[in-house]
């Protein structure tokens, strides 16, 4: 027989174990025109993907980009192929804050693209591995962009951004245009 001391610590020990379950968290967000016109004026972004995940790892994919012409995207394959970066990589920033400390971060994501379309890949492993035991482990999505091309006058500081794996406030891989951001669109 459960006493009441008995159902209130299994009542309790239910709470914590359905908050510890629910910590598995996933931001997703859509890719939108970044455009000051309505139709969007190019350079568009079509449509575009970006989640982050509480493992760390965040995707990033975009179809429908076109430059200033409409013409679509391509970049080459250097940072695909050697981790090194040319200036015609499209690079998605996401921006984060950390809850616990009030600080604003931003990941450089970099895009190969290819007849308009790019995907990439990074994990916050560096980013989240500097949050000290103890503090609060959230992080806040306040936004993203996705920017370019980068241009071969910003690689050196957005090489720098992109090997640590973070900025601190801003990050240098805000190349080229901004021709998208995280949201929605209105029709």
């Amino acid at each position: 027989m459960l006493t009441k001391r008995m159902l209130t610590m299994t009542v309790a020990a239910v709470a914590v174990t359905a908050s510890a379950a629910m910590a598995g968290t996933k931001y997703q967000s859509n890719v939108v025109n970044a455009s000051t016109t309505h139709p969007p004026g190019n350079p568009t972004v079509a449509s575009g993907k970006v989640s982050v995940q509480d493992n760390g790892n965040i995707k990033v994919g975009v179809k429908g980009v076109t430059d200033g012409g409409g013409a679509p995207v391509d970049s080459s394959t250097s940072y695909k192929d050697t981790a090194t970066l040319d200036g015609s990589e499209y690079i998605y920033i996401v921006k984060l804050n950390y809850t616990a400390l009030g600080v604003d971060v931003e990941i450089p994501v970099v895009l190969t693209m290819k007849k308009g379309g790019g995907k990439g890949a990074v994990s916050l492993g560096g980013l989240t591995s500097n949050i000290p035991m103890g503090v609060g482990r959230s992080l806040e999505v306040t936004g993203g962009e996705l920017w370019g091309p980068l241009g071969a006058g910003n690689v050196p500081a957005c090489t720098a951004d992109v090997t640590a794996g973070f900025a601190i406030l801003s990050s240098a891989c805000k190349g080229g245009t901004r021709v998208g951001v995280a949201g929605i669109a209105v029709p």
